[in-house]
C-alpha cells in the first residue's frame, strides 16, 4: 500500500479546471506533476527517476477528501511574461483564480494494491519533502509519503476508480518523458508551455447526496395564458395585483366559508389586516425573454404557493383549494384607463414561456427578469450596502448566503426591462404600480447572484416578490 498525504497549508486551494471553475478534489494527475517539479527542482536525480516512471505505470488512486466551498474570486491583474521587455513596459492582463476551501484541509492519494520497493518508497519521500505547492503555486502544501493504512474519518469522501459520476484524471506510463519533452523545446525555443490534461477516468464514491437545497416556494404552479392583447411586462405588478384581488374573489365565491388560512395565504394579509407572518402566494408573470427574438411582453401568469402549503397542509386546504382552481377557469383582469385583459387556465402548453420548468431548474447562477425591490434603503455602511440587502433577501427564502451579487439597472437576461425607466423611453418602459403600492418609492435593481452550491428554483427576492419583482431566471455558465 502507498498513499500520498497532502496538507494544503493556507486552509485555500487553487486550481482550475477547463471550464475555469475551482476543482476538487484535485486530480491524481496534478499530483504528479508536483513531483516531477520537484524532481526537477533537486536535481534530476536517476533513482528518483525511476521512482516516478514507477508511479505513472499504476492505476489510477483512490481520493479521500472532504468537503469544501467555493471561494469568491478577485480579478487579479499580473504583467504578461515577456522576457525582453523590462518590467515597467510590460502590459497586464487580467487574471481571475479559482479556488475551495476545503472543510478539512488535508487529502489522500491512495494505492491500495500498490507494493513499492524501499528505494521507491525513500526516492518519493525525498522528492515530497521538496513539494511546496499542488495546482497554482498559491496552492501552499506539505506533502507525505505513508505506507500504512490510511485512517479515513466519518467526515470525508472516499472516490475510487469505477463506473459513477465522477471524474478526475490521472497519467499514463511515458507521461514523464512528454513532460520532459515538452519543457525543453518550449525553453528552447523561448515559448510557455501548457502540458495537455491527463486521461480521464470515473470514479464512484461513498458521498451522500446532500438534501436539495431550496426556497420556501414551491414548485406546483398554477399557469394562466394571456388570451386578449399582449401587455409588457413592465406592466406585472398591476396585473399581479389585478389577478390576486381575482383570485380572492373567486376563492369566496367557490366556498361560502373560506378558511381564514386560506384567505392568508391567497392575500398575504391576516383578517385583520395585518401583513401575513407566514409565506403565502406569489404571482409571477410568465414573458417571454431569454430567447434570441424575445420581446419582452407577457405571455401568462402563474400562481406560485409556499413549499410548506404542497406537503404539510390540510386536505381542508387542499380541497379549497382545488375549488378555487376550477372556479378561476377564465379570468379578466381590469388594468389601468379601462384596460381588461382575459386570462385562460392551462394544464399544459407547447410555448416555453409558459413552462414553469425554466424556473424550476438547479443552478449556482441566477439572474434577474424582474427587478428586485430592496427590502430597505441602500446606504454606506458594509452591512447596509445593496449587495448586502441582495443576500440577505437570499437568506430569507431559505437559501445560502451568495458568494457574488453584481447589481445594475440592466438584467442579463434578453428582453427583460432595466430596472428603471430611461429619459426618454416610451411609457410603457416605465414600472407601473397600483395606486398606494408601498413599492412604488422602494430602490429596484436587477442583479445576477452566484451561490457556492447549486441552488433549485422557484427564486423570488426582495420586497416584491409576491408580486412578481425580483424572478429571477438561472444562468448557464
Amino acid at each position: 500500500m502507498l498513499a500520498v498525504e497532502v496538507e494544503f497549508l493556507s486552509g485555500v486551494s487553487y486550481a482550475a479546471d477547463a471550464a475555469k471553475r475551482a476543482e476538487w478534489p484535485p486530480h491524481g494527475d496534478r499530483l504528479f506533476s508536483a513531483f516531477v517539479a520537484a524532481w526537477g527542482e533537486g536535481g534530476c536525480d536517476e533513482t528518483e527517476r525511476a521512482a516516478l516512471e514507477w508511479l505513472e505505470s499504476l492505476a489510477p488512486p483512490d481520493l479521500v477528501a472532504s468537503e469544501a466551498h467555493t471561494r469568491a474570486s478577485l480579478t487579479s491583474y499580473v504583467p504578461r511574461n515577456d522576457e525582453v521587455s523590462l518590467p515597467e513596459h510590460r502590459g497586464r492582463k487580467d487574471r481571475v483564480f479559482p479556488a475551495v476551501v476545503p472543510e478539512t484541509p488535508t487529502i489522500h492519494f491512495i494505492w491500495q494494491t500498490a507494493s513499492p520497493s524501499d528505494v521507491i518508497v525513500n526516492a518519493m519521500r525525498t522528492m515530497a519533502s521538496r513539494l511546496s505547492y499542488l495546482g497554482h503555486s498559491a496552492s501552499l502544501v506539505r506533502a507525505r509519503v505513508v505506507t500504512e493504512e490510511v485512517q479515513v474519518a466519518s467526515d470525508r469522501t472516499t472516490y475510487r476508480p469505477g463506473d459513477g459520476d465522477d471524474v478526475f484524471r490521472w497519467v499514463y506510463a511515458g507521461r514523464l518523458d512528454a513532460l520532459e519533452r515538452g519543457f525543453t523545446a518550449a525553453r528552447k525555443n523561448g515559448r510557455t508551455w501548457r502540458p495537455s490534461q491527463g486521461v480521464a477516468y470515473r470514479y464512484t464514491s461513498d458521498r451522500i447526496a446532500p438534501p436539495p437545497i431550496e426556497t420556501i416556494f414551491g414548485a406546483e404552479w398554477v399557469i394562466w395564458e394571456l388570451k386578449s392583447d399582449s401587455i409588457p411586462l413592465t406592466w406585472s405588478p398591476v396585473a399581479t395585483h389585478a389577478l390576486r384581488k381575482q383570485l380572492l374573489a373567486c376563492a369566496q365565491a367557490a366556498s361560502s366559508k373560506t378558511s381564514e388560512n386560506l384567505y392568508t395565504i391567497l392575500s398575504g394579509r391576516e383578517h385583520d389586516g395585518a401583513p401575513a407572518t407566514t409565506p403565502h402566494m406569489a404571482l409571477v408573470p410568465l414573458a417571454k425573454v431569454g430567447h434570441r427574438f424575445s420581446n419582452g411582453e407577457i405571455l401568462g401568469f402563474a400562481a406560485v404557493f409556499p413549499r410548506s402549503f404542497e406537503t404539510k397542509e390540510s386536505d381542508t386546504m387542499q380541497s379549497e383549494l382545488q375549488r378555487l382552481v376550477v372556479h378561476a377557469t377564465m379570468l379578466e383582469l381590469h388594468l389601468e384607463d379601462g384596460l381588461s385583459v382575459i386570462l385562460e387556465r392551462v394544464s399544459f402548453t407547447d410555448r416555453k414561456s409558459l413552462h414553469p420548468d425554466r424556473y424550476l431548474r438547479k443552478a449556482s447562477t441566477w439572474t434577474t427578469v424582474t427587478p428586485i425591490v430592496l427590502d430597505r434603503f441602500p446606504k454606506e455602511r458594509a452591512d447596509q450596502t445593496i449587495e448586502e440587502i441582495i443576500s440577505q433577501s437570499c437568506v430569507a427564502i431559505g437559501l445560502p448566503r451568495p458568494v457574488d451579487v453584481v447589481a445594475g439597472k440592466y438584467s442579463s437576461v434578453i428582453a427583460a426591462p432595466g430596472a428603471w425607466r430611461a429619459n426618454g423611453s416610451p411609457f410603457w418602459s416605465e414600472w407601473l404600480f397600483p395606486p398606494g403600492s408601498f413599492l412604488t418609492k422602494r430602490p429596484r435593481t436587477h442583479a445576477t447572484i452566484e451561490f457556492s452550491v447549486p441552488v433549485s428554483g422557484p427564486v423570488l427576492l426582495g420586497a416584491g416578490r409576491f408580486q412578481g419583482l425580483g424572478l429571477c431566471l438561472p444562468l448557464g455558465r
